[in-house]
């Protein structure tokens, strides 16, 4: 949409989205902003609830009358339907239907009987409305409709046919009285097809599809049935599609035959039948992650777990661990951390093997990350990996980091780009695990073990350089070219493997790293050579692409680094303001605490910088207050906070004059800048 509308030919796009599904920092609202940018004109119009005036509007042109006289009845239907459309048309129908609108053929105009109408027993609620109309309907139509909200807000013939046990031809008879109520749509025109041709005259291939004409009316058929009419009917209908599907990995209607099981579980009495209900959960859980669709995954395993049997991991161990691996993934991502904990425990009782452990000590890395708790991150993963027969050196002298860059350095100039890029996979499984968990805990050692994060960093491209690449490849290069960047060892050299990075991303179409890659290349490599502004809208991409992998991690920190960067790079602080607060909402909705600890140091900077008077030296602000934050970052050892938060509030205190306690602020930072081998954002300090 976005290429459509920057195009110079005259175009003009009508879309229109549900403003409680999309937030600030939804894609659809990132593109607007874009748009806007570029000077695009765009017009937003809010559809809200019709007011009074316009629904006596409606009722006066319904009965073809002046709204004087149709303002009483015009009242009535405001009061019940409170403006919404759809009831307010159907409430009208509904009083036609009943009597007290009605036709007056000696005046051939519409009237009504305003006292009878309030006599009768009218439904406030528009589901009330829709059951009490679908009754109106003879016992055939309405069981044919019962079965056909069970099927969803789309259904066909056949399927209707199947569950109802009766021929296409007599169903399409007994669903002719919605069709004629409008409160089902034909798709197409075959619907005309069964009820003109003889039985034995419909082809076997007909396609007849409907649709509902709301999802009221659909939620009024379903409401007709009873609760074990429900489950016994959606399990024979998950059974009845289950039998035609071959290969549950690729096929489309996979969710919607889970779903169908899933509320039928209970009628389910063989446990071999349960099991296999259990691995298609886990499928769907799987997809439903992909798709960045978290909630929903996590109800799929949490419906695993209500299939389980309580010697499950005697008698399906593979099953067991499957699902609990799966479900504590998608606990973290829905960031139920408590819950994640809990099956954790349970799954490390019972992995018979340390490489089944370690894909789970790599989620508690990450939920250690997300919860700022850093020291714990960094010890678990040290355990981890001196278990997994991978040195790392724990209190690294200086001297010892730079022999391991320029070592590193050394051999992969000797490499080719080409034979980089043309690498064979990873195979080992023990490096493979190992990769990973350097990977997750990399974040943490450069924010709280600034020595430690070279090591890991080049312990990474060891690995891969030696024993092939894995789809963390990609992450591996680019931060080891932020190392060399940031140490200023070898700036272009460091380009180059940012670029590599990218390179290999989309080589290996490695899309669950692309938060990871952008968040380290744009922000921390390219800067050193390309302008600021070149890296806000991948830093962007990167969030979007985060949050739809479940990368909330670094989804966090591409937003973060999309303001602060937005803030060096001289954009005008009201943008800066609005962009801080949108992103702000967004990091902490995904409860990722470190990230919003560095984005509140710069949310409070820009708050500050548009304030004619405030105090440079004490900062209590609406989003950073360093009385209390100070003292939790020392806490949490996050060097990397203190080092923003001193370098901006010697911004400030230098932008003010008070160029003396500017330099009693460079003082302060220069033992973290040292500490973290000058890895921090340092620049502002060169010029004091």
């Amino acid at each position: 949409i976005q290429t459509l509308a920057q195009s110079p030919h005259p175009l003009m796009i009508l879309g229109a989205y549900r403003n409680n599904e999309v937030n600030d920092y939804h894609p659809l609202m990132t593109m607007v902003q874009n748009l806007e940018e570029e000077q695009i004109p765009i017009e937003q119009l809010v559809l809200t609830q019709l007011d009074r005036e316009t629904v006596h509007q409606i009722v006066a042109d319904s009965l073809h009358c002046s709204i004087q006289q149709a303002q009483h009845l015009g009242d009535f239907c405001f009061n019940h339907s409170q403006g919404n459309p759809f009831f307010l048309n159907k409430l009208l129908q509904s009083l036609v239907d009943q009597g007290g609108i009605y036709l007056n053929p000696e005046l051939n105009c519409w009237e009504y009987d305003l006292t009878q109408i309030q006599a009768l027993d009218t439904p406030t609620e528009v589901l009330d409305l829709m059951v009490h109309q679908l009754k109106q309907l003879d016992p055939c139509s309405q069981e044919i409709l019962k079965i056909a909200a069970l099927i969803g807000h789309r259904f066909d013939l056949r399927s209707l046919a199947m569950m109802a046990h009766k021929d296409q031809k007599l169903i399409a008879q007994q669903l002719e009285p919605a069709l004629n109520q409008s409160f089902v749509i034909p798709l197409d025109g075959n619907y005309r097809i069964p009820l003109l041709l003889d039985r034995a005259d419909i082809p076997d291939n007909l396609e007849v599809r409907y649709r509902f004409a709301h999802d009221r009316i659909q939620q009024a058929a379903y409401q007709l049935l009873l609760p074990q009419e429900q489950q016994q009917l959606h399990l024979t209908m998950g059974r009845s599609r289950l039998a035609y599907v071959k290969d549950i990995e690729d096929n489309l209607n996979l969710f919607e035959i889970v779903n169908h099981l899933n509320q039928g579980w209970q009628m389910i009495e063989l446990e071999a039948e349960k099991m296999i209900l259990i691995r298609l959960n886990i499928v769907v859980a799987c997809k439903a992650k992909l798709a960045g669709a978290f909630e929903s995954a996590l109800l799929y395993c949490e419906q695993g777990f209500l299939l389980l049997s309580d010697n499950s991991w005697a008698t399906y161990y593979e099953l067991s661990r499957e699902l609990f691996q799966t479900a504590i993934e998608v606990a973290y991502l829905n960031l139920k951390f408590e819950q994640m904990a809990k099956w954790a425990t349970t799954a490390l009782a019972h992995c018979q093997t340390f490489l089944e452990k370690c894909a789970i000590y790599s989620l508690q890395i990450q939920a250690h990350i997300s919860q700022n708790q850093l020291t714990a991150a960094i010890d678990l993963a040290l355990t981890t990996l001196n278990q997994l027969n991978v040195a790392i050196i724990a209190q690294p002298t200086q001297g010892q980091i730079t022999a391991a860059i320029a070592q590193t350095t050394t051999t992969l100039k000797e490499q080719q780009d080409d034979h980089l890029l043309s690498a064979t996979p990873m195979a080992d499984q023990r490096v493979l695990a190992a990769i990973d968990i350097l990977s997750t805990v990399a974040s943490a050692a450069y924010i709280s073990r600034p020595d430690l994060y070279p090591l890991i960093i080049l312990k990474q491209v060891d690995l891969s350089v030696a024993y092939g690449y894995t789809p963390s490849t990609p992450y591996v290069y680019a931060t080891y070219g932020l190392i060399l960047c940031a140490s200023e060892t070898d700036i272009e050299f460091g380009n180059e493997m940012g670029q590599l990075a990218l390179n290999l991303l989309d080589q290996l179409q490695a899309l669950t790293f692309k938060a990871k890659v952008f968040n380290l290349v744009f922000p921390f490599v390219t800067v050193w050579k390309y302008p600021l502004r070149n890296s806000l809208k991948p830093l962007q991409a990167g969030y979007h692409s985060g949050i739809d992998t479940g990368d909330l991690e670094f989804a966090a920190y591409c937003g973060y680094n999309y303001c602060s960067l937005s803030y060096f790079a001289g954009e005008r602080l009201p943008e800066i303001s609005k962009r801080m607060e949108i992103y702000g909402e967004a990091i902490s909705k995904i409860k990722q605490d470190t990230a919003l600890n560095f984005h509140r140091i710069y949310w409070q900077t820009v708050d500050l910088l548009q304030q004619d008077d405030f105090n440079p030296e004490l900062w209590q602000g609406d989003y950073y207050d360093e009385t209390i934050m100070l003292p939790n970052h020392r806490q949490a050892n996050d060097q990397y906070s203190m080092v923003c938060f001193y370098t901006n509030k010697l911004i400030l205190n230098y932008l003010g004059g008070n160029y003396d306690y500017a330099r009693r602020l460079r003082d302060l930072a220069q033992p973290y800048l040292i500490a973290s081998n000058r890895l921090s954002p340092d620049y502002p300090l060169l010029f004091l």
